[in-house]
């Protein structure tokens, strides 16, 4: 069923599309068939002001579980579609929007650090197209203007020339853990932070980010803040960046060639030592 890349912009346009609270947590479900006749449900849950949402839906074959917690920043979201001839899809996603007041420290830099962690799983049935995930974050003030946007996806091959929104990053392969960070300007008046994190999946497959997204708040020392919620990222914990793939081959590399250094030659089966006395001479 080619149903895939005729609905991806509608789940695209779905990631931006609403209006949010200042403060709230929501999750939105939707999944649709291109059978006869075409079938389609959506679910939604807003919980204002609120601070925890979780839950399991299945319809059709298709299980999607998820859960958003402002005050720890992590963030679940899975679907496992369904294989059948009615062609079924599905996509979910949670949010967590909450309004901060800072009491400091304007105009110096805090980072928002993540993780994600995400599986792409494959049927043998399907090509997975458009089979994806990821966060994305919106910053923005609205005492004195100003936004920004960044996203971070795991996708299916083809798929992320797609996904514009990531400017993070967008990785085609089965499986990725990513952390980071995101620099911002601290400003006075009410700085808006929301948190997306979405898992789509196409007929047969399952996008698994339920290891999950988090997130954390680094001020500088003496910086601290009031959150709508009164819990916004209180029990979060620091995030331990993982070094990129090329980081860790430079420090293998390293210790191979150490090795070979500091290794000493073997003759006969005994070591051999350089002699001290006489120049290019060995002692074994």
């Amino acid at each position: 069923m080619k149903i895939r890349r005729a609905h991806l912009p509608v789940v695209l346009a779905m990631l931006f599309a609403s209006t949010y609270a200042l403060a709230e947590v929501r999750f939105d479900y939707s999944l649709w068939s291109s059978g006869t006749p075409a079938q389609r449900t959506e679910q939604s849950f807003r919980d204002v002001s609120g601070t925890f949402v979780s839950d399991t839906i299945s319809f059709l074959g298709t299980t999607s579980s998820f859960s958003a917690n402002s005050a720890t920043g992590e963030l679940k979201a899975s679907v496992q579609a369904a294989s059948n001839s009615a062609g079924i899809a599905s996509s979910v996603r949670v949010i967590v929007a909450d309004t901060v007041i800072f009491s400091g420290g304007f105009g110096q830099i805090g980072f928002l650090d993540y993780a994600l962690e995400g599986e792409i799983l494959d049927s043998s049935e399907t090509d997975f197209t458009s089979t994806y995930g990821g966060f994305t974050v919106s910053l923005s003030n609205s005492t004195i203007g100003g936004s920004s946007s960044y996203g971070l996806s795991l996708a299916s091959p083809g798929t992320c020339p797609r996904l514009l929104f990531s400017n993070l990053g967008c990785t085609e392969a089965s499986s990725l853990f990513k952390t980071g960070s995101i620099p911002f300007e601290i400003t006075n008046g009410n700085n808006e932070f929301l948190f997306n994190l979405f898992a789509v999946a196409a007929p047969g497959d399952t996008a698994d980010f339920g290891n999950s997204a988090n997130f954390f708040l680094r001020l500088p020392d003496g910086v601290t803040y009031q959150s709508a919620t009164g819990s916004f990222l209180s029990t979060a914990q620091a995030i331990t960046p993982v070094p990129e793939a090329p980081t860790w081959l430079m420090f293998a590399f390293g210790l191979v060639a150490l090795a070979m250094l500091v290794k000493p030659k073997q003759r006969n089966g005994r070591a051999c030592f350089p002699s001290n006395s006489q120049p290019g001479m060995n002692f074994c």
